[in-house]
């Protein structure tokens, strides 16, 4: 009899979409330290990675039990959906955001992203202070409340109420979700720097081992903010504040666009 052949989707699990969010997680964690462990040629280490990996995306038990080292790091190096962004966020407490965050606002998306910085900020803080103990309470409440914009459904989103949804937020979330919410909105964030490249211009950096501290986004988005609502399109802070990002953020790149265009053509015009 001839012996039977598996493809790799026989065997596991190969789209971010298949995983729970403990599966995600788990991922993560050890997809950064393989890719560590890789880096700094450390085989062993990277072939342990390979497998935790392995053991947690697998669809049948008995049919990779057996799998050696070499092996593991053979079939890492075909799951080529882990180096791959996903957009869609975990349900939590009976509410799941849309895909890309495409129905939030633009003031949702200013408290988002400033948070976001601030939770960086203040774990490189930590991370450097004292390195054993990260992330601190301050940071967890930054990312907390971070969620808690982004489970709350546009409609119901008030500014008053960000810290009291990143209270409530703390009490019913896992290490697990919190892990997958901070990195899928990373992916968005990555989404929207694509989509956008006239507004958040990115800059070839000397490559350089020393890691260069993370900065508040906040300053950035109130001036953002400002330029939304001095448009006729979206005239007045609440109208802009109301704008559906997705939609603002093309205007503001549109608009952009329109003053480069301009300057190119009229260096000495006043704009």
């Amino acid at each position: 009899m001839a012996k039977k052949t598996y493809k790799i989707t026989d065997l596991f699990k190969t789209t971010w979409a298949e995983l729970s969010t403990d599966e995600i997680a788990y991922v993560i964690e050890h997809r950064g330290k393989y890719l560590h462990a890789r880096e700094q040629g450390w085989h062993g280490a990277a072939g342990h990675h390979a497998i935790m990996i392995l053991r947690t995306i697998r669809k049948n038990k008995d049919l990779v039990a057996k799998i050696n080292v070499e092996q593991a790091v053979d079939c890492i190096n075909d799951m080529s959906f882990m180096h791959q962004p996903w957009y869609f966020f975990p349900e939590v407490g009976g509410y799941r955001p849309a895909d890309y965050l495409k129905n939030h606002t633009f003031i949702q998306l200013f408290y988002m992203d400033s948070l976001f910085s601030q939770y960086h900020v203040q774990d490189y803080r930590d991370r450097n202070a004292l390195p054993t103990l990260h992330p601190s309470v301050m940071a967890h409440a930054f990312l907390d409340e971070m969620i808690g914009v982004i489970y709350t459904p546009p409609k119901e989103f008030d500014e008053a109420r960000v810290e009291e949804h990143g209270k409530r937020m703390s009490d019913i979330l896992t290490d697990a979700q919190r892990m997958v919410i901070l990195h899928t909105y990373g992916n968005v964030k990555e989404f929207i720097i694509g989509n956008c490249p006239l507004l958040f211009p990115q800059h070839e950096e000397e490559v350089t081992t020393v890691q260069k501290p993370p900065t508040e986004t906040e300053p950035m988005w109130k001036q953002l903010l400002f330029d939304l609502s001095e448009t006729p399109a979206y005239q007045g802070i609440a109208n802009a504040k109301r704008a559906p990002m997705y939609e603002a953020l093309d205007y503001l790149e549109k608009k952009h666009k329109e003053i480069l265009d301009l300057k190119s053509k009229n260096p000495n015009a006043k704009m």
